[in-house]
């Protein structure tokens, strides 16, 4: 029997990078597709640590925060919280670190 690699399944639908245009729209594939379900397990858990965890609360910053130290990857967390991969990366990248005030600036 020949091996055939799994292919990742994705949030976001109609994920067709990597594809050829010929294999888009053939329905009646006779190839078969595996589903790597470890990757979609370990989705529905950090869903599930997002709804029972204090973040769940918190702005969209710590909410994509959160799913992205568990693991997930800013695209997946993107659609996990409903928005956007490039929105979310705007997002992040707008949070600054808050800096440490010297008695100089106080005067």
């Amino acid at each position: 029997m020949p091996q055939v690699q799994a292919r990742p399944v994705r949030i976001a639908a109609y994920d067709f990078r990597g594809t050829d245009e010929d294999d888009r729209w053939n329905l009646a594939s006779t190839e078969p597709i595996e589903t790597d379900w470890s990757a979609v397990t370990a989705r529905c858990l950090a869903y599930l640590c997002l709804q029972h965890s204090d973040v769940q609360d918190k702005g969209l910053f710590e909410r994509a925060t959160f799913l992205m130290n568990l693991g997930l990857p800013r695209s997946d967390a993107a659609a996990l919280l409903g928005s956007t991969d490039e929105s979310l990366r705007v997002t992040l990248r707008g949070k600054p670190a808050k800096k440490a005030r010297s008695k100089k600036q106080d005067k």
